[in-house]
């Protein structure tokens, strides 16, 4: 247990799956649903403002890459753009499916999976893109993950609150 207390990366992660285990034991059914849309649209909203200008420099330039040693690297950057953008629109189809009471006739369509296509063909692009080094990035502080959590779930109480129980 002291290992992973050490871990600040791993621990965060057990804590992170512990709530949500727990939250969707405790929570009514649109505010879980709520969260988790709303936290894929914030999170992939801060990965694109990051990678877009990134990725659209990569569409327009026919080589990639400068140093013929770095082609193909180009796929993850643009990958990583596909994730977000995947994210934000399942997260954006997540709320509205739960602003307009849930209707069943929304699942299984082409606009249900349309995020989870784009997704995958970001994860593709990841997977195709050469192994590189990763140079050493500082981790998120503990403290704002909570802070965006605890604002994640009082934006879905709000919006849930503002929802009738089907």
């Amino acid at each position: 247990m002291k290992r992973i207390a050490k871990n600040q990366l791993l621990l965060s992660t057990l804590v992170t799956l512990v709530t949500y285990c727990v939250a969707g034991v405790l929570l009514p059914l649109p505010y879980l649903s709520s969260t988790t849309s709303l936290l894929l649209l914030l999170c992939g909203g801060f990965v694109l403002y990051r990678y877009v200008p990134f990725a659209w420099t990569i569409l327009l330039r026919k080589d990639n890459a400068d140093d013929p040693s770095e082609l193909g690297g180009h796929y993850a950057v643009y990958g990583t753009t596909l994730l977000a953008l995947g994210s934000c629109y399942v997260g954006i189809f997540g709320l509205l499916w739960v602003w307009f009471e849930q209707p069943a006739d929304w699942l299984g369509t082409p606009l249900s999976g349309f995020g989870r296509a784009v997704m995958a063909s970001g994860f593709f692009l990841m997977f195709v893109s050469p192994d590189v080094a990763i140079k050493k990035r500082p981790v998120l502080n503990p403290i704002w993950t909570i802070l965006l959590v605890a604002l994640a779930l009082l934006a879905a109480f709000a919006l849930g609150s503002q929802l009738r129980p089907i």
